[in-house]
């Protein structure tokens, strides 16, 4: 098979044929209803994602996201998961 990566603020801006190959799937926050749903979809929390602290606030922690694979494994992690010293 051919390994392609992709990258979307709005997952649902990406041509059909192509969401419906996703293979493992990042999400950070996201409030936007129709993205939300979309996660959902691939068989994640939205209400979770939605919950998420965004990178911006730079308070750790805090660029939380979700990840969820094909097969149904998942994980939580964030971007500055503890504060500097």
């Amino acid at each position: 098979g051919l390994d392609f990566l992709m990258l979307s603020q709005h997952p649902l801006d990406l041509p059909p044929k192509a969401r419906n190959q996703v293979t493992l799937t990042v999400a950070f926050t996201s409030q936007e209803p129709g993205a939300l749903e979309w996660f959902r979809s691939r068989g994640l929390d939205a209400d979770e994602i939605a919950r998420l602290r965004p990178a911006s606030l730079r308070q750790p922690p805090c660029g939380e996201f979700l990840v969820r694979s094909q097969s149904g494994a998942g994980y939580r992690g964030a971007l500055y998961p503890t504060a500097r010293k």
